[in-house]
């Protein structure tokens, strides 16, 4: 039975591991070579770390990229896993030999689970690294927070219990092939807009306006104007000893010393590996109930 799995689907774990081969060179070679740069920037006074990192647009294009590798993962082998199987009859000629549903079953899913996480941890070591070496510490930036640490893992975890599941109910690929990408992705928009920001109870701190009440490697949940600690509704009035200011640092500081302040809710940078570990809990639950699901399906389904 090993050999059999080994056969049909070592051309896409051949593929995947020598694809995760060369990016870890790609970015192991550009992150040595900036972040030696990135240190001799900042002994001296007139080079700036924007410019060095315009050098690495390409690659840090790569790297985003490959928030896109779950959903890869849940396509070309989470669609094989199943429905592939009953959609040509092959699952037929396993049953009839020595091998049961249930031994047929554990081992396929055991196999190829086994490569996902081998494979996206690799992939999710690498990028950690490679972030970790530019000028940029805030993790909860653009896409990073979706390509560093344990969440990767977890998503393709998610999106090949996806595809296995939606293959034992759905029976063809191309039907699985649209449930996998349609449920991944509902799955992420969901996460990104709306429960992601509810998983940590934030912070709230009280900053007085102008452009320098950012909170260095946070992320800023919301921010909401207050007056005298209420918050503005409709249109604000500007105060009238603040109509002759000219400038807007002037500005800010008037309106500050009329009571005017942001409300900023924001999750600090040590709570990122919560954050993390609660995201990737939820996922891995979920795959949990889909594989479930795909072993019910398989077991009591007629060949």
């Amino acid at each position: 039975m090993t050999w059999l799995i080994w056969r049909q689907h070592r051309m896409q774990v051949g593929v995947a591991f020598a694809i995760l081969a060369a990016l870890s060179i790609l970015l192991w070679v550009t992150g040595l070579d900036m972040s030696h740069s990135l240190r001799g920037c900042k002994a001296s006074p007139t080079c700036s770390g924007g410019d060095i990192m315009n050098k690495y647009r390409a690659v840090t294009t790569i790297v985003n990229i490959t928030v896109a590798v779950p959903l890869l993962f849940g396509i070309f082998w989470g669609t094989s896993l199943m429905a592939r199987e009953f959609e040509t009859s092959t699952h037929v000629l396993a049953w009839t030999q020595s091998i049961s549903r249930r031994q047929w079953l554990n081992r396929k899913l055991l196999a190829l689970l086994a490569a996902t996480v081998l494979c996206s941890a690799g992939l999710a070591a690498i990028v950690t690294w490679w972030w970790g070496q530019t000028s940029n510490s805030n993790r909860f930036d653009g896409a990073r927070f979706q390509i560093e640490g344990v969440t990767p893992i977890a998503y393709s975890i998610f999106a090949v219990a996806l595809a296995a599941a939606a293959g034992a109910i759905l029976r063809r690929s191309l039907a699985t092939l649209g449930v996998t990408i349609f449920g991944f992705a509902a799955m992420q928009v969901l996460m990104n807009s709306y429960l992601r920001s509810h998983l940590v109870h934030p912070l709230t701190a009280l900053t007085p306006l102008g452009p320098d009440n950012d909170i260095p490697g946070a992320w800023i949940i919301g921010r909401e104007l207050l007056i005298n600690g209420r918050a503005t509704k409709g249109i604000v009035q500007l105060p009238a000893q603040c109509a002759g200011t000219k400038s807007r640092p002037d500005m800010n500081g008037c309106l500050s010393e009329s009571g005017y302040q942001f409300a900023t809710k924001y999750l600090p940078s040590s709570r990122y590996w919560t954050l993390q570990y609660l995201e990737s809990g939820i996922y891995l639950a979920l795959a949990a109930l889909l594989i479930a699901t795909c072993v019910i399906v398989v077991r009591r389904r007629d060949a």
